[in-house]
């Protein structure tokens, strides 16, 4: 194996080393010729630029989760865990949960959906909660898509993002994925801050 030593005034000296294996064909490692510049070596990358995306993680679902009772939320079966890069990065989160309102009776039905990092609702005190509200005659039922979107700095370590529902009231019930005929979506962005 070739190499080209170069050696300081101290002593020391690096080395310009041939592959360990024969490459594929010739390879050419080129210099600029109008700028200085320093060569980045494996061992210590250049940060990413502030507002780059270093991972995106993404999850869906279409199996059924039911929720009957207004006042419980209930697990949508949306679920993405994240490990941050570093404690000071963000997480800008997407989702879009699919449901199918069935209704007894009320002229107003809808459904509530809120997004959680563990057990903690984001957003306001009792979470970022989207509502959507759909106006029936009777007993007809509804389809319905509720989309999030949101700003965490979650801090060091392994997060868990989920997203429940739940019912307008007791006269609707909420089939989340709507029967498996529809996909709900979850994905999370790791953000340099």
């Amino acid at each position: 194996m070739s190499n080209i030593k170069l050696v300081h005034s101290g002593g020391n000296s690096v080395s310009i080393t041939a592959p360990d294996s024969n490459p594929a064909s010739n390879r050419t490692l080129k210099l600029p010729s109008d700028a200085d510049g320093t060569i980045i070596t494996t061992g210590s990358p250049a940060p990413a630029a502030t507002g780059t995306i270093i991972q995106v993680l993404h999850t869906t679902t279409s199996t059924d989760a039911n929720a009957t009772d207004h006042n419980t939320w209930v697990d949508s079966g949306l679920t993405q865990n994240i490990t941050m890069s570093s404690a000071s990065n963000k997480v800008l989160i997407t989702a879009h949960l699919y449901a199918y309102l069935s209704c007894s009776g009320a002229n107003e039905i809808g459904a509530y959906a809120r997004l959680l990092r563990g057990s903690t609702a984001l957003g306001s005190s009792s979470g970022l909660s989207a509502f959507f509200p759909i106006n029936t005659a009777g007993s007809d039922d509804a389809q319905a898509q509720i989309p999030f979107q949101f700003y965490d700095t979650p801090g060091a370590g392994t997060h868990t993002y989920k997203v429940q529902g739940k019912p307008y009231n007791a006269a609707t019930t909420v089939t989340m994925q709507g029967g498996g005929t529809m996909f709900s979506t979850l994905t999370l962005m790791e953000v340099v801050a």
